[in-house]
């Protein structure tokens, strides 16, 4: 029978492999929850599948926004063969043959616990100097065979918790979970690698799908031969200025605002920024004449816009995992009568987000009034209806 091994040729991971197992599936991507995780921006966070039946190796993208390469050629689905080798995002893996009692020459070895947790232990003795950021070390398994970065301090442990960040919320842990960051120390790591990014290379007018929005305004910030980032979908036009690398201000031209005026904090108009779908961007001044925009200045003060961009790009992904299961905007959150379910149970952050629903019903004020972020907030209102407290 079969068994196959995925060795990291190229990339940021290069040096490291993955022990396919003789039958069943490996999902690949930049989701936490997946068999391997590979945390970078051109990787999808759901990217592609491997399935071994035990005498063959089968590779299907995911409906990856970059594509899954085999030998150079972009594909959907394919067979694999030992000495294939499969592009995703920047990593190139080589498909190799495991021949029974046999292992490949490469630096890490995935087997039983006890190996794995030696290897671990190894691994965090070398000298090598580049712990903390995770840059030029091998993933390591962990016992599930989940590819792993190494360790750094999480973005809450350097700055505070994140703005509008959310975590998952299962009930007593909501009131944590409504001020924790999304970015775990991993991803946090990916982001410090890529603090050297040259955003040069990007062309000053393209498409948003060729990209990414987190990287133009990353550009934007820290290019200082860029001053402008003006951004279009069929609604509306979005014009942001960098002031420095920690601040900008964002004008909305046309189409109905995604916050207020004077929202409470400027920087969900960032988070919201990552939700819309954009077409076409230009790092030049395209300002639409006799128009008053809406504007809002965004600070960052004392946090790194990078980690945070990162962040909000994550928290988009998952409110779009939740909107079928949430009101309209425009909808209206009522309050049963009666209420069977004790207030006096509930935590103070749902206490705050009931009266808010009290005072002003609509969901979208409710979002714009609450001092949580969106994804925080679409969690904690699920949570208040699963015990009866609202309905919508």
């Amino acid at each position: 029978m079969a068994r196959f091994v995925l060795v990291f040729v190229s990339g940021k991971y290069e040096g490291g492999r993955f022990e396919l197992p003789e039958r069943g599936e490996t999902a690949l991507g930049r989701g936490g929850e997946l068999d391997i995780v590979l945390v970078e921006d051109m990787v999808s966070r759901k990217h592609a599948i491997l399935t071994s039946d035990g005498d063959s190796l089968l590779v299907e993208d995911l409906g990856s926004t970059n594509g899954t390469f085999l030998n150079g050629k972009n594909v959907s689905r394919s067979k694999l063969k030992a000495g294939d080798h499969l592009g995703i995002g920047s990593s190139v893996l080589e498909v190799q043959f495991l021949e029974e009692g046999v292992l490949p020459d490469t630096h890490f070895k995935f087997g039983s616990q006890d190996e794995n947790t030696a290897q671990k232990e190894a691994l965090q003795k070398e000298d090598t100097g580049l712990h903390t950021s995770g840059e030029g070390v091998p993933p390591v398994s962990d016992s599930a065979g989940t590819v792993q970065l190494p360790q750094v301090p999480s973005q809450t442990a350097m700055h505070g918790a994140l703005p509008g960040a959310a975590s998952p919320v299962t009930g007593s842990n909501l009131r944590s979970s409504m001020n924790t960051a999304t970015l775990d120390s991993k991803e946090v790591a990916a982001v410090v690698q890529h603090q050297t990014q040259d955003f040069v290379a990007l062309p000053d007018d393209g498409r948003v799908a060729d990209t990414s929005l987190e990287l133009l305004i990353n550009r934007l910030l820290f290019d200082e031969d860029v001053a402008v980032l003006t951004l279009q979908n069929d609604e509306a036009q979005f014009r942001l200025e960098s002031v420095s690398n920690t601040s900008l201000v964002v004008h909305q031209h046309e189409g109905d605002a995604i916050a207020p005026k004077e929202i409470q904090d400027p920087l969900k108009v960032l988070a919201r920024l990552m939700t819309q779908e954009f077409e076409s961007y230009t790092f030049r001044d395209s300002t639409p004449e006799h128009d008053e925009p809406v504007r809002w200045d965004i600070r960052f003060e004392g946090h790194d816009p990078r980690v945070l961009l990162k962040d909000y790009g994550y928290q988009a992904d998952e409110l779009m995992n939740l909107v079928d299961d949430l009101p309209e905007p425009e909808d209206m959150v009522s309050i049963p009568r009666p209420i069977e379910a004790r207030l006096s149970e509930l935590h103070q952050d749902e206490l705050d987000l009931f009266q808010l629903i009290f005072n002003y019903g609509f969901y979208q004020h409710v979002l714009d009034k609450s001092a949580y972020g969106d994804l925080a907030c679409a969690k904690a209102l699920l949570e208040l209806q699963k015990k009866g407290v609202v309905k919508f």
